[in-house]
C-alpha cells in the first residue's frame, strides 16, 4: 500500500483493532483513518468514503454495510486489502438457546414469504415484490434487496448471505490468507461466479517486498520435529471415532462423566507432559462448553477455535485443541444444491492450522500440541508429512 502509486484509495480490514492501528501507523503518508466507535460507526465511515480517505477498520463492521456504502465505494475507486477472510454464509434463524443475537423467526419468514416475498427457485434467494411495504419488517426487505437472505431446504432454513456487490464494487480486492482454496469465501466466490487468481508475495535482491504470480520456492521446514504430537493411548482414546468431540458430541456427552474425563485429559497433558506453566498454555474448544473444560493451571490460555491474524500468542509452545471441526450441514448442503462442492476435510484442516499458528510455531519453534480427535490428528500428520522435507 505504501508503494501503490494509482489514484485508488485502500480500505483495509482485519479482526482486529490493534491490527487497525498497525496499519494507520506504518502507512504514514497514506494517512489512513478509522470510523468512529458505538452506533454511529457506520455513518462515520460513509463519511470517510465521502471524503476519499484511505481507511483501515475491522471485519465486524464490514458486515454491516449497505446500498449506500456500496454506491460509495464503486463511485470513489477503492482498493479492499482483506487480512483474513470473513464470514459469507451463516444460519440466520433466531433462536434463544445459544448465543446468537441477529436471525429471523420462522412466523417472520412464514409471513414475509406469504404476503411480501417469493423464493427464488435458482438461486434460493428470498426476492422481495412488495415496492409499497416500509413496515416492521423493513430490515429484512433491505436484505432481500441486497441478496443477503436465503432459504435452505424443505426445512426452510434461513441463512444470511454476504451482499456480493460488496466485493464487486471495488476496482481490485486482495484477500491475505493461507489455503483460501479451502475456505468458504473461496466456494462462495465460485457460486456466485467472481473471477479470481492467486498471488504469492516474494522478496528481492534488496530486500523489498512484491507481489508476483509465481509461487516462490521456498524451503521446507521440518515440521516433523517442530509439531510434537501428543500419542498417550490413554488421553487419545476419547477422541478415537470418526465424529468424536465434534458439536452434536459435546451436545449429546454434556452432563456425563465424559467431560470429566476430558477435562482431566488438558489437565494430564499440560502438567504431566508438557510440565507448563499457564502462561505457556492455549487451548480452544467450541465456546459453548469452554466451562466444561477449564481447570486449574490452563483456562486463561482459552482463545476462540476461529482465532486468526494475531501475533498476540506466539510465546505459547503447549496447544490443546479439543474439536472435531465440521461444516453447519445447512450451509453445506447449501452450496451442494447450488452445485458447489465443498472440501469438508481440507476445510476443517485449515481451521485447525490457523488456530494452531497463534503460537510459537509462526517463528519455527517448537510445539507440544494435544489434538483429542482422531480425525483432526490424522489430518494434521498428513499436513505435517505434505510440508516437511522429504
Amino acid at each position: 500500500m505504501n508503494a501503490h502509486k494509482g489514484k485508488e484509495r485502500f480500505l483495509f480490514i482485519t479482526p482486529y483493532l490493534t491490527e487497525v492501528q498497525r496499519i494507520i501507523d506504518e502507512c504514514p503518508d497514506k494517512i489512513f483513518c478509522q470510523p468512529k466507535t458505538g452506533k454511529a460507526k457506520l455513518r462515520s465511515l460513509k463519511i470517510l468514503l465521502e471524503s476519499r480517505r484511505n481507511i483501515a477498520t475491522t471485519h465486524a463492521l464490514f458486515h454491516y454495510f449497505d446500498q449506500e456504502t456500496i454506491d460509495l465505494i464503486k463511485n470513489n475507486n477503492y482498493i479492499l486489502v482483506m487480512d483474513e477472510v470473513v464470514d459469507v454464509v451463516l444460519p440466520y434463524e433466531k433462536r434463544t438457546s445459544d448465543e446468537r443475537v441477529e436471525g429471523i423467526t420462522r412466523s417472520d419468514l412464514n409471513c414475509i414469504l406469504k404476503n411480501f416475498a417469493h423464493l427464488d427457485s435458482d438461486s434460493h434467494l428470498v426476492v422481495w415484490d412488495d415496492d409499497t411495504y416500509y413496515g416492521g419488517l423493513s430490515k429484512y426487505r433491505r436484505m432481500c434487496e441486497l441478496g443477503c437472505l436465503a432459504v435452505y431446504g424443505a426445512g426452510q432454513m434461513p441463512l444470511w448471505l454476504f451482499p456480493v456487490d460488496v466485493f464487486t464494487a471495488f476496482s481490485d480486492v486482495y484477500v491475505m490468507t493461507y489455503m483460501f482454496e479451502a475456505q468458504i469465501q473461496k466456494y462462495y466466490y465460485d457460486m456466485k461466479n467472481i473471477e479470481y487468481e492467486y498471488l504469492y508475495v516474494d522478496m528481492d535482491a534488496n530486500g523489498d517486498y512484491f507481489i508476483t504470480k509465481n509461487k516462490p520456492d521456498i524451503k521446507l521446514k521440518d515440521y516433523r520435529s517442530l509439531i510434537k504430537i501428543c500419542e498417550k493411548e490413554k488421553l487419545n482414546r476419547i477422541g478415537d471415532k470418526q465424529h468424536d468431540l465434534s458439536k452434536a458430541w459435546y451436545v449429546r456427552n454434556q452432563d456425563n462423566c465424559l467431560m470429566g474425563q476430558l477435562k482431566n485429559n488438558v489437565g494430564n497433558f499440560f502438567k504431566n507432559i508438557c510440565v507448563a506453566k499457564s502462561e505457556r498454555c492455549l487451548w480452544t474448544t467450541f465456546k459453548s462448553y469452554k466451562s466444561k473444560i477449564r481447570g486449574k493451571g490452563y483456562t486463561k490460555g482459552f482463545i476462540p477455535c476461529n482465532l486468526r491474524a494475531t501475533n498476540e500468542f506466539r510465546d505459547r509452545d503447549c496447544f490443546a485443541y479439543l474439536m472435531n471441526k465440521y461444516l453447519n450441514p445447512f450451509v453445506k448442503n447449501f452450496f451442494a444444491q447450488n452445485g458447489v462442492s465443498i472440501d469438508e476435510d481440507k476445510h476443517s484442516l485449515s481451521e485447525l492450522l490457523q488456530c494452531l499458528w497463534r503460537t510459537c510455531i509462526r517463528d519455527d519453534k517448537p510445539i507440544h500440541v494435544f489434538i483429542a480427535p482422531s480425525r483432526m490428528r490424522k489430518l494434521l500428520k498428513q499436513w505435517i508429512e505434505e510440508n516437511s522435507p522429504k
